[in-house]
């Protein structure tokens, strides 16, 4: 008969309540608590280890425990996580600093070198003529029209903005700026003239690490950085 468990994480001092019988790596994840591992839970890269003094709250060290853990380590409550069945009473956790997932500090800054800046949107500005009873072209014309006149072939809207190209054109007082992509597409329309406002988002996945890059296309600058542990480590460092 199964009963009903606490478990305390240390250092993060988080108590969780599960169902004996469960692996103790299986039960961390399914609170929220990262513990690293290579192999994902899957008992063959040595790497989720925790220290339990209370070694009769868990199953007996399994063999390929102890291929991994030096004696030394095993007289010392070491455990690999994902070798812990969940037995009885309520026990502490302790999960080394090198094991655990969680918030650090992560290089986001490296060499960087001049490059051309070729992106694939191009933001225009235009001021398109109002509609008159001698020329009664439809909206959509007479922003066609003018693009031509700048040397541009033919392009395509998305059929969301063809709908809403009227009303953005009478707000704007026929004062817009239309956003290609490729030169090809025109995949946005704004009020007024934002040229100078041409941004991108870079994102860098790594093994261990997420980084995200807001950056200016007009300049090539890099505006703002945001960054965070990849959270598939607690089920492997694999990003495939």
């Amino acid at each position: 008969m199964t009963k009903k468990v606490t478990i305390s994480f240390e250092p993060e001092g988080r108590k969780v309540i599960v169902q004996s019988g469960v692996n103790l790596f299986d039960a961390a994840r399914q609170a929220g608590i990262g513990i690293r591992s290579e192999c994902g839970g899957k008992q063959s890269c040595g790497k989720c280890r925790v220290i339990i003094e209370d070694q009769a709250s868990v199953s007996k060290i399994a063999a390929f425990e102890k291929k991994h853990l030096t004696p030394d380590e095993i007289a010392r409550g070491y455990r690999l996580a994902c070798g812990c069945t969940i037995d009885k009473g309520d026990f502490v956790v302790f999960i080394p600093s090198e094991n655990r997932i969680g918030k650090s500090k992560i290089q986001v800054e490296g060499m960087e070198r001049a490059i051309k800046l070729h992106p694939a949107i191009t933001k225009i500005h235009l001021q398109i003529s109002e509609p008159v009873l001698n020329d009664i072209r439809s909206d959509f014309e007479r922003l066609l029209d003018l693009m031509h006149a700048k040397g541009f072939g033919k392009l395509e809207i998305e059929p969301a903005l063809l709908e809403y190209l009227p009303k953005i054109l009478r707000d704007a007082n026929w004062d817009i700026t239309i956003t290609l992509w490729n030169n090809e597409r025109i995949i946005a329309i704004e009020k007024g003239n934002s040229e100078g406002e041409k941004y991108g988002f870079a994102v860098d996945i790594g093994t261990s690490t997420i980084v995200g890059y807001l950056v200016d296309l007009n300049s090539g600058t890099i505006v703002s950085t945001q960054s965070q542990e990849n959270p598939q480590v607690i089920y492997g460092e694999d990003i495939v």
